[in-house]
């Protein structure tokens, strides 16, 4: 976790014309701490940051709640509206999503008091949370840099997208390289919220990158969930399928007895076959007569962590083809929606962290993103291996492919079905 206590902000943000002299400081500390998960893709799927009203009122007093409204009314901050048990989720505005990022010191005693108290309090938490192979991880991702062409990469992004990729160039290039794991396992490093158009100017002790990760990532470990089970003590697996004893509890489990389909095409084993192979997206794009990403994008969000009840073609398309897996999702998320995604984020990072990962890090220089590992172009074939090792323990099928990042091209390959 970074612990230099200076503000991250819009060069443009000017907090003591908004909140005045006397409350600038806690200003700057909140639009700074939404920006820092912006930047790290810690955010929902509408890209609000989530922040709890106690963590708020720890570090930024009592009057926390006025300086919240004071941003929203003069367009500095959104807030997603509220959900009953959840804490609000903020975002910048369009306004500063194009600005250049500065860093200014923390001058408040009061608060730069308050702010090292919650770096205690977080900095606990992550170490509770820490294994050898995050100690591994960390220490290999310092091999990770950024050619000078990047800065001149950023400007031809998107404009909402520039601010945060300027931070992530600013920290690659000044080696502050942060790496901090979620409750679910995931690992956010100087790797995390970098966007693919920049990776062709990243490089892992001095070369190119190129990556192996899984195709249809989360839904093929569902799929693989479904049809294999989990290996449990000595080789066991049990009648259902309890994530507890592999990944981090709390978790649900996943029920084996499962609403009977009409056709073998609309069976649970279809659905873990065609996910397994990496083909679950292209199919409902088929269906759906939309591009793959959108399709991707939208499984995510309206299938496996649908909130509410509005309609959505791509769930109406897997519905229809999988009757009897959506309603296993809807039995699994039926206390709260972010049920599955998290068991299943759970899943990736126990097997892309626990499980690939330390069968390359005494070999091979390499950074992991989620369901992917990342190394020099010449040690792309030792991952695939390493991969292959731990499916074949765990006794999963998931397909794999390359990203190769050279240049400014991306080229991809499909591995075969492992």
């Amino acid at each position: 976790m970074e612990t230099v206590l200076k503000h991250l902000l819009p060069a443009g943000f000017d907090a003591e014309g908004i909140v005045g002299p006397l409350k600038a400081d806690a200003a700057r500390w909140l639009v700074s701490t939404v920006l820092r998960k912006m930047a790290a893709n810690d955010v929902d799927s509408r890209g609000y940051a989530s922040l709890s009203s106690t963590i708020l009122e720890r570090v930024m007093g009592h009057g926390y709640a006025g300086i919240v409204r004071t941003l929203i009314a003069e367009d500095v901050l959104e807030r997603s509206p509220y959900r009953e048990g959840k804490s609000f989720g903020y975002r910048l505005t369009t306004q500063y999503l194009t600005q250049r990022p500065r860093q200014v010191h923390v001058t408040n005693p009061v608060l730069l008091d308050r702010i090292r108290k919650e770096h205690e309090r977080t900095d606990a938490e992550q170490a509770a949370r820490r294994k050898p192979i995050h100690d591994a991880l960390d220490v290999a991702q310092y091999g990770v840099t950024i050619t000078p062409e990047a800065r001149g990469a950023v400007e031809l992004l998107p404009e909402k997208s520039r601010l945060c990729q300027r931070v992530h160039v600013d920290r690659l290039e000044r080696q502050d390289l942060p790496l901090t794991i979620s409750t679910t396992g995931r690992v956010f490093n100087g790797l995390s919220g970098v966007k693919s158009d920049l990776r062709s100017h990243v490089r892992l002790n001095g070369e190119p990158i190129g990556c192996v990760d899984i195709s249809n990532s989360q839904p093929a470990i569902l799929g693989n969930l479904l049809s294999f089970g989990v290996p449990y003590q000595r080789g066991k697996r049990c009648s259902n399928i309890k994530i507890p004893r592999l990944f981090s509890p709390p978790a649900p489990s996943l029920p084996l007895s499962l609403p009977s389909a009409s056709s073998s095409s609309a069976s649970p084993s279809s659905f873990s076959e065609l996910a397994s192979s990496g083909c679950l997206y292209e199919e409902l794009a088929s269906l759906c007569s939309r591009d793959r990403n959108s399709v991707k994008k939208r499984f995510l969000v309206d299938v496996l962590a649908k909130k509410g009840k509005y309609p959505s073609e791509v769930e109406r398309a897997f519905r229809q083809k999988f009757p009897a897996v959506w309603e296993m999702i809807q039995q699994i998320n039926s206390e709260s929606h972010c049920n599955l995604i998290r068991l299943l984020q759970r899943a990736e990072a126990w097997l892309v962290i626990e499980q690939v990962s330390p069968r390359l890090v005494d070999r091979v220089p390499i950074v992991t993103l989620h369901d992917a590992v990342f190394s020099r172009l010449q040690d792309l074939g030792v991952v695939e291996e390493a991969f292959a090792e731990a499916l074949g323990r765990v006794g999963w099928k998931l397909s794999l492919k390359r990203e190769i990042n050279v240049a400014d091209a991306v080229q991809r390959t499909d591995g075969s079905r492992t």
